[in-house]
């Protein structure tokens, strides 16, 4: 892909999911840093296919904003999911 059709690429990531897995394959091709909080809007889709190459594409893009979006996401996902701690009784 050719950085002049970002812009549709850009634009395909609000269609329909199989529009939105190409756009963000061509997203990631293309490695501008810029897109990354385009690509970060799609974390939170219901759909695990966007959200997988919505990872794939943060990876590939270059620069410490992608990488930044991956580790906050990644320490919201392990503070959700970290068990509560156990309640302690004692009795005397």
């Amino acid at each position: 892909p050719r950085r002049v059709h970002l812009p549709a690429a850009l634009g395909w990531l609000k269609g329909e999911e199989r529009l939105v897995l190409a756009a963000l394959q061509a997203v990631k091709q293309m490695g501008v840093p810029e897109t990354a909080e385009a690509v970060a809007a799609l974390l939170s889709s219901s759909s695990e296919s966007v959200v997988g190459r919505a990872v794939d594409a943060l990876t590939g893009l270059p620069g410490m904003k992608a990488a930044r979006i991956l580790l906050q996401g990644a320490g919201r996902q392990a503070a959700q999911s970290a068990p509560e701690e156990p309640v302690v009784e004692y009795c005397i």
